[in-house]
């Protein structure tokens, strides 16, 4: 196999001198009508007059200007921008980019009420093939988690393309039909809010399985399944610690419906359900690991349609 890496040096260094050629361009100059605007590639490192204190010179003062007329607040800065309230504001974790620092109030209200309410706070990301298997969130939930508490990795679809590759969770499944807004747009399926709706063939199963690439990954205390049945559907679940054991979805009365299984201590690192003769009408939508109050990034990735969080 060929080796490229002097052409790619090559190319670094003929971009490099493009660019900083660019640099020493005059102001204002213009080509064809069109303005140019300046690029200065070494601004970080180019020493400011701005920031220069100006000193008095030995036995003579600075006098102050004598124009004192007030010049009324516009609310822009030298760039014509929104001005912030307070820069010191940012910084954080979470920054809000808004001028006066409040859009995000009720978002910062919910995480201080984590351990005064003792409550959980959701972050739901939509986003395309680059977030699939908690790429980028996996880093993003474990900082969150780890100032703010809560383990587990918040919502899991029932079956995914890239279960192989996640750091976050060992996944398999089995006999499942799987339907999305993409693939199955006209299907008429009663799609769920991550674009995906599942339904059980005969013996299909799921299994979760926390992994410890990421401190709060590995366990959880409460598992909840999303569903929609017309009718009683019988299953079979099973923790790390527990034999199988048969219980039922109740109908869903035409709302969504959720199973859930709950214990405080010990934390369980795997669960697993089983349908051996599902009803045609159940449907599921996917499941969530978590432990206690803190902070949850639910993934919602859909391949091929991009989105922001």
């Amino acid at each position: 196999m060929k080796n490229y890496l002097d052409q790619t040096l090559r190319l670094t260094v003929l971009v490099f001198l493009l660019l900083a050629g660019l640099s020493l361009l005059p102001e204002n100059l213009s080509i064809g009508g069109v303005a140019l605007r300046r690029m200065d590639v070494f601004a970080d490192i180019r020493a400011s007059n701005r920031d220069t204190v100006p000193q008095d010179p030995p036995g003579q003062a600075i006098a102050p200007p004598m124009d004192t007329t007030e010049v009324p607040d516009s609310g822009l800065d030298s760039l014509g921008y929104v001005r912030a309230v307070s820069p010191d504001l940012f910084g954080q974790i979470i920054e809000d980019y808004t001028p006066e620092q409040t859009g995000m109030d009720r978002f910062f209200a919910a995480v201080d009420a984590i351990r005064t309410q003792r409550r959980a706070v959701r972050i739901a990301f939509f986003g395309d093939s680059f977030v699939e298997g908690d790429i980028l969130l996996g880093d993003l939930r474990d900082t969150l988690q780890t100032r703010w508490g809560g383990a587990g990795v918040g919502y899991v679809p029932i079956t995914s393309e890239v279960a192989r590759f996640k750091r976050t969770l060992v996944h398999r499944y089995e006999n499942w039909r799987t339907f999305s807004i993409v693939k199955n747009s006209r299907s008429g399926e009663p799609f769920g809010i991550n674009g995906f709706v599942y339904r059980p063939k005969p013996q299909a199963f799921v299994h979760y399985e926390g992994a410890d690439y990421f401190k709060h990954t590995g366990r959880w205390t409460h598992f909840r399944l999303f569903y929609h049945a017309d009718t009683v559907a019988q299953f079979v679940w099973q923790n790390q610690s527990s034999f199988p054991r048969y219980d039922s979805l109740p109908t869903s009365d035409g709302a969504l419906s959720i199973w859930s299984w709950k214990q405080s201590e010990p934390a369980t690192r795997a669960f697993a359900l089983r349908f051996d003769a599902p009803d045609s009408t159940l449907i599921l939508y996917g499941a969530s690991l978590e432990s206690g109050p803190g902070v949850y990034v639910d993934n919602f990735s859909v391949r091929g349609i991009p989105a922001g969080a």
